[in-house]
């Protein structure tokens, strides 16, 4: 089996195109909508990821919570809906189900994982963060959004965007994430990464995370 997972903005075209080489697509829009989804449905994407702004990583620009996309996008199409966006433990796996997901779409939970390899400062400095802590700030003029820990381009992103600089730098991932030094980049997760308690093995990730669509 051939699976390609998608991310930015739905092209019908490209979509056709990749089912007919074979592949299943899964199509995770930067900016999650019904309209968007219910495109990529008609183009034959088999999976929809409904990404909400609860998110780490490159945020969406839109201020849906994961729980109102999941259900949106859940309702609005026929095949299977992934939710992405803070899914760090069982409970908020199972209340993506509960909304209509068929599975959930992770990467926080991953990073606290003992085979991630950011480095052991990185994991550690994401767990000692208190969720109020993490700071917001916008990118590449609008449309783009960050959620980092509180370091150096965190807070200096933050401050140019006050000032009118929408366009900020974010740094340098090597050097922050995987090489652990947090004001070299930044550090972008999920604040409900403080709902993880400790660093696991993939396979009892998944197997917590897969519970509950399990039953």
């Amino acid at each position: 089996m051939k699976v390609l997972v998608v991310a930015g903005n739905v092209s019908p075209d490209e979509i056709r195109g990749w089912k007919a080489d074979g592949f299943v697509v899964i199509m995770r829009e930067a900016d999650p909508t019904v309209r968007g989804a219910k495109l990529a449905e008609e183009a034959g994407a088999d999976i929809i990821v409904a990404t909400g702004c609860d998110e780490g990583g490159c945020m969406p620009s839109l201020s849906t919570g994961t729980t109102a996309a999941t259900a949106l996008l859940a309702d609005a199409v026929s095949i299977p809906v992934l939710a992405a966006g803070g899914i760090v433990n069982e409970r908020m796996a199972m209340a993506a189900k509960v909304v209509g997901a068929e599975g959930v779409f992770v990467g926080t939970r991953f990073i606290l994982s003992e085979e991630c390899r950011a480095a052991a400062a990185t994991k550690r400095d994401i767990m000692a963060t208190h969720p109020d802590d993490f700071i917001v700030f916008t990118q590449a003029h609008g449309a783009s959004k960050w959620r980092t820990t509180p370091h150096r381009h965190g807070v200096e992103g933050l401050a140019a965007n006050r000032a009118g600089d929408m366009n900020p730098p974010s740094g340098s991932f090597f050097y922050g994430m995987l090489q652990g030094d947090p004001d070299a980049g930044v550090n972008t997760v999920s604040d409900l990464a403080s709902l993880i308690k400790s660093i696991d093995p993939c396979e009892t990730i998944v197997r917590e995370l897969g519970a509950p669509f399990a039953e």
